[in-house]
């Protein structure tokens, strides 16, 4: 479970929030609102933001790594999770952190250089579903992050809440549900 997090006004979601069940409750760019979140946290339910690597091999397969609560640390080092095989890679190249509801990147001062949808990268930027990352030039991955609301009980895979639909979260803070234009009175 991620902590919850410090005061904000407003958030745009770089990534899709589903229900449990799969439904889509939020687009990316969609915004979370300081009123929403607290109607949420209110009902004791969070959003969980999923984070995926999708590493692609040269024989076509793809696979895909988690960027769990601690960073990712990609590289050719031992004390790497992700160890890309490439001599254009660092040994320690880049990490990945998650927090509440955002994914970041981070250069390690590598000698090739990380780009993000390619442009070099310096310092750290937040991450959105679908960007790539291409390491030095020599490997190349997706990011794939995705959101689903959760509860005390677990995922809400009803869409229930103390009998109430989420849908009715959403609409009772002016939440147009599935709209880019979201917007909160």
């Amino acid at each position: 479970m991620i902590e919850e997090h410090a005061s904000f006004r407003q958030k745009v979601l770089r990534y899709p929030v589903f229900d449990a069940g799969g439904v889509l409750l939020l687009r990316a760019g969609a915004v979370l609102t300081e009123r929403l979140d607290d109607l949420l946290r209110g009902r004791r339910i969070w959003l969980q933001v999923y984070a995926n690597v999708v590493v692609a091999h040269g024989d076509g397969r793809e696979e895909e790594v988690a960027i769990g609560e601690g960073p990712l640390h990609i590289g050719r080092g031992m004390d790497c999770q992700l160890r890309p095989v490439s001599v254009l890679v660092s040994k320690k190249h880049c990490l990945l952190r998650k927090t509440a509801y955002s994914v970041f990147v981070t250069d390690l001062e590598s000698t090739n250089g990380t780009f993000l949808n390619g442009a070099r990268l310096n310092g750290s930027l937040e991450l959105t579903d679908g960007d790539v990352l291409s390491l030095g030039g020599g490997a190349h991955m997706r990011i794939r992050i995705f959101a689903a609301l959760r509860g005390i009980y677990g995922s809400l895979a009803e869409g229930l809440v103390l009998g109430e639909p989420v849908v009715e979260l959403f609409e009772e803070c002016d939440t147009v549900i599935g709209d880019s234009n979201v917007s909160s009175a």
